[in-house]
C-alpha cells in the first residue's frame, strides 16, 4: 500500500511547509511547519506524567506524531513547557484516549508502524522511546528543544580547552518509597561511572570532567582525583545549565535517567555515548537515537500491541458536560 504524501515525505526526513512545499525538516523552525488537515490529536495530561525530560519528550512525541500524520495538536500549558518556548493549544474536544503505563514506552512504538494512522484521539503516556522515522529530524527536535540559554551553553563550552567528558547520575528520587522494587529505578553504582570515567581520562591527558547529579554533593568523592570543573551556573535554572552542559560534552555517560538521555539527543551530531547496563555491570557505548528500546538496559520492557486494544472513551467527560448542561453551566 502507498504511503500518503505527508508520511512517505516525513520518513525521508521531509515535512511540509506553510506554503506547502516539502522541505528538508533540518532547514524548518517549528513555527514554519504547516498546519495538520486531517484531524487532531492531544494529550490533556502532559504535565503529569513524569518531570522536565519525560514532558519535553512527550511534547516531541506529540508535535512529531502530529507533523507526520498531517494533524494538529491540542495541549495545555505544562510546567516544561514554559522552559522551551512552548505554545499551550487548549484541548476541548471530548476525544477518546490512547494510553500507555510507566515503561510502556516500548509498546507504544507499534503507533508508529500502523497501516492508517490514528487521529481525533487524545495520548497519555510517557512516550519515552524513539522511533526510527524521527532520526533524520534531529536537528528540528533540537529546535522544538530549544532553550534560551543555549548561547550561554556554547560560550561557557568554549571557555574549556580540550576534550570535555560528562556524566549525569541520577540519585535523588530514586530512594522514593514509590519506586522500591521497580528495576528500573534502581540506582547504578558509582563505581561503574568512575570506572568508566577511569577509562575515558586515560584516552586525553587534556580531558576536563563535568559531574551532572541530583545529589552532586554525595557523589563528588568518587571522582576528587579528577578534579571536576564547578556546576555551571550560565542558567539560573540548575536543570538547564546541567542539560546543556551534559550535551556540549565530547563523551557523555548516563544511567537510568531521561534527563541524561535527553542531553544526549540535544548533543550536536558526533558526541560518543555510553549508558549504564544493569546486565553487563557497566557503561556501554550507545547512541541514544538509535538505542532502542532504551528501557531494556535496565529491566523488562512491553511488547508491542495493537494501539487500537487500548483505545477508551471518556464516560465520565459526557457525565459531567451532562451536569453542566442541566444547570446551564
Amino acid at each position: 500500500m502507498d504511503l500518503p504524501a505527508h508520511i512517505a515525505e516525513f520518513d525521508r526526513g521531509r515535512i511540509r511547509r506553510r506554503d506547502g512545499v516539502y522541505v528538508n525538516s533540518a532547514e524548518l523552525e517549528p513555527g514554519e511547519i504547516a498546519t495538520g488537515t486531517s484531524g487532531v490529536v492531544s494529550m490533556r495530561n502532559l504535565g503529569l506524567n513524569g518531570r522536565m525530560a519525560n514532558q519535553l519528550l512527550q511534547w516531541a512525541f506529540l508535535n512529531f506524531y502530529a507533523w507526520r500524520h498531517d494533524l494538529r495538536i491540542e495541549a495545555p500549558a505544562f510546567p516544561a513547557g514554559r522552559l522551551v518556548g512552548a505554545v499551550p493549544q487548549p484541548a476541548f474536544d471530548d476525544l477518546p484516549t490512547i494510553a500507555y503505563g510507566p515503561f510502556e514506552d516500548a509498546a507504544a512504538l507499534a503507533l508508529w508502524e500502523q497501516p492508517t494512522p490514528f487521529a481525533n484521539v487524545d495520548f497519555d503516556g510517557y512516550f519515552q522511546e524513539l522511533p526510527e522515522c524521527w532520526v533524520p529530524h534531529r536537528e528540528l527536535f533540537r529546535k522544538l528543544l530549544r532553550f534560551s540559554a543555549e548561547q550561554a551553553a556554547d560560550a561557557w563550552r568554549a571557555q574549556i580547552p580540550g576534550k570535555l567528558i560528562a556524566v549525569h547520575v541520577r540519585r535523588g528520587d530514586l530512594a522514593d518509597p514509590v519506586h522500591a522494587g521497580i528495576a528500573q529505578f534502581a540506582p547504578v553504582p558509582v563505581d561503574w561511572f568512575v570506572d568508566w570515567v577511569a577509562g575515558e581520562m586515560a584516552k586525553a591527558s587534556d580531558a576536563k570532567l563535568y559531574i551532572a547529579s541530583d545529589s552532586r554533593d554525595a557523589i563528588l568523592p568518587a571522582f576528587a582525583r579528577w578534579n571536576p570543573l564547578p556546576v555551571a551556573t550560565f542558567a539560573a535554572d540548575e536543570r538547564i545549565a546541567d542539560l546543556l552542559a551534559l550535551s556540549r560534552a565530547d563523551v557523555l555517560g548516563f544511567g537510568n535517567s531521561s534527563y541524561g538521555r535527553l542531553a544526549g539527543l540535544l548533543a550536536a551530531d558526533g558526541q560518543r555515548q555510553a549508558v549504564a547496563d544493569f546486565n553487563a555491570k557497566a557503561l556501554v557505548p550507545c547512541d541514544t537515537w538509535n538505542d532502542r528500546p532504551f528501557w531494556a538496559h535496565f529491566g523488562s520492557v512491553a511488547a508491542k500491541d495493537d494501539p487500537a486494544s487500548r483505545l477508551k472513551t471518556r464516560p465520565w467527560r459526557k457525565r459531567l458536560k451532562a451536569w453542566f448542561k442541566r444547570r446551564g453551566i
